[in-house]
C-alpha cells in the first residue's frame, strides 16, 4: 500500500493553515495557543500526544488531539559512537484517516529505491514510499493494513528498516518491537 498523495497535500495544507493561525494569533498581540504534549513510554516504543488549543482570537475554542507511536533506531560503530539511523512512526493523520506508518531515514538513502519493514525473517512486511526530505532525513509513509499490523507485532525481538544509501549499499536496521504491541493498543484507546 502507498501513502497517498491526498495524505501529503493535506500534511502540508494543515501546516500552512497553522502558520497563519500563529502568524494572526501573533499580530493580535495575544499568546500562541499552548500545545500539550504527553509521553508514555512502552519499553523501547512511546506513545506521543499532542493537544492544541485553539487561541482566544479564534471563535472556536475546539481542541485537537494527535497521537503516535514512534521508536528511534540507533546504531552503533566498532568504536562505541552511536546515532539515530532513523525513526519510525505509527499513527492516524485524523481520527477518520487510516492507520499510517511514517519512517525517517538518513538523507544518504536512494531515493528510487523503496524503503522496507522486514520480519526477523527478511520476509518485507511493508513497502513505503518516499513523500519529502528535510535536514534531518527523509521520511517514507504507507498505509497499515490490520494484517500488517498484526506481523509487526507478532516479530519476537525486532523489525528491520531496508533502504538502500547512495552507494548502492542495502542496509537493514534493526529496531526493536518490546513494548509495540502494547503501544498501539494504547493508541487505539486514544482515537476513540
Amino acid at each position: 500500500m502507498r501513502c497517498s498523495t491526498q495524505a501529503f497535500k493535506t500534511s502540508a495544507a494543515m501546516l500552512l493553515a497553522l502558520a497563519a493561525t500563529v502568524a494572526v494569533a501573533q499580530q493580535a498581540n495575544e499568546p500562541p495557543a499552548k500545545d500539550n504534549t504527553t509521553n508514555t513510554p512502552f519499553d523501547a516504543w512511546t506513545l506521543s500526544c499532542v493537544t492544541h488549543s485553539a487561541s482566544q482570537a479564534e471563535s472556536s475554542t475546539a481542541k485537537t488531539r494527535g497521537c503516535e507511536v514512534r521508536t528511534q533506531v540507533v546504531i552503533k560503530d566498532d568504536k562505541g559512537q552511536q546515532g539515530v539511523a532513523g525513526v519510525i512512526a505509527i499513527g492516524h493523520a485524523s481520527p477518520e484517516q487510516p492507520l499510517q506508518v511514517m519512517v525517517q531515514v538518513p538523507l544518504a538513502a536512494l531515493l528510487n529505491q523503496p524503503i522496507v519493514l522486514l520480519g526477523a525473517d527478511d520476509k518485507v512486511i511493508l513497502n513505503l514510499t518516499y513523500v519529502a526530505c528535510q535536514p534531518q532525513g527523509c521520511m517514507a509513509g504507507a498505509n497499515l493494513a490490520q494484517a500488517q499490523r498484526d506481523q509487526l507485532t507478532q516479530q519476537s525481538a525486532s523489525i528491520f528498516v531496508g533502504y538502500v544509501n547512495q552507494a548502492g549499499q542495502k542496509l537493514k536496521v534493526e529496531a526493536p518491537t518490546k513494548g509495540l504491541a502494547k503501544a498501539l493498543q494504547a493508541l487505539d484507546k486514544q482515537k476513540s
